[in-house]
Parts: structure tokens; sequence; C-alpha cells
């Protein structure tokens, strides 16, 4: 085979990789939760390939609902995805429902929906790219989870979490 036609086809393929893992990469979003465990450190709570997305709404930004299914979430540890998922009853509320969230000006606010109450959060985005990062405080108790405790370890009330979604045309 020759060489040179060889080495176009190759980079050629490696092309439509890289553009295919940007383009997979941009059509999925992600939660990021830090959870504060004391006294023996903190952890992330990780929810990948969420379905929802962010679009251009004037000046700022609208994210209708969407769902991160309990079934994502990753901790890093089977047992602690486990009673992460008990102290949340996932079995009852198998979903965290983001039921809309708007933005201007670098600060948002979302109606979320946890173990089955509604409260409304107050943070901050940025836009990164072709997405929308958010960030911002959760209080459990607001959403009736507390006593997170796991052999003399406690979780913390507050935990700081990062939604990244990308953004859209309008529908």
């Amino acid at each position: 085979m020759n060489t040179k036609k060889y080495t176009t086809i190759k980079l050629s393929v490696l092309t439509t990789a890289v553009v295919l893992a940007f383009t997979m990469k941009a059509h999925a979003g992600q939660v990021e939760a830090s959870v504060v465990v004391n006294p023996v450190g903190d952890f992330t709570a990780e929810f990948k390939d969420i379905d929802g997305f962010a679009y251009a709404d004037g000046d700022g930004f609208k994210a209708d609902a969407f769902t991160i299914p309990w079934s994502k979430v990753d901790t890093g540890m089977s047992v602690r995805n486990k009673h992460t998922k008990e102290y949340f009853h996932a079995d009852k509320h198998p979903n965290i429902e983001i039921m809309q969230a708007i933005g201007k000006g670098g600060k948002g606010v979302a109606k979320v929906k946890m173990n089955g109450e509604e409260q409304i959060v107050k943070g901050t985005y940025t836009k990164d790219g072709n997405n929308i990062v958010a960030e911002f405080p959760v209080i459990l108790s607001k959403f009736k989870v507390t006593n997170i405790n796991f052999k003399g370890a406690g979780v913390q009330d507050e935990v700081k979490v990062k939604v990244t979604v990308p953004i859209k045309a309008k529908k």
C-alpha cells in the first residue's frame, strides 16, 4: 500500500474520531456534587450523560426541564452509591428534576425537585465553549435529607453542585 495514501487514511480516521468525540461530549451534560464528610474528608458524586441542555434567551440562557437519574450516580464506591440512593429515597423518587433554570449576567436561578421536595436554588454560571457551567449550593435539609451519617462520619448539610450542559439552538 502507498505510504502517503495510508497516512492520509489514518489522519482521516483520526480526525473523524476526534470530531465524533467532541460532538458526543457536546450532547451530554454532567453533574458533580462536592460532598464534605466530617471528620474523614470529602468526595464527589458524579452523574454523567445527562440529557439536559441550555439555549440562548436574549442576553441570557434558559434550560427547560430535565431529569438526573439516581441510577447514574457514581461516588467512587459502590457501598456509598447504595447509601446515597437510600438517603435520597431513590426507590420512591428515582430522579432529581431540574424543572426550569434561567440565567442572566452570570447569575441564575433554578427550580429543583429532589426527594419529593421542590426548592428554588440560586447560583452563578459561565459560558465555557459550547456549554453552560452552573454552580450553586444545595442545602440538603431543605429537601428533607438529614442525618447522613455512617460509622461516625457525617455529611455536611451544604453540598456544592456544578452542572454542565451543552448550549443548543432554541427549540
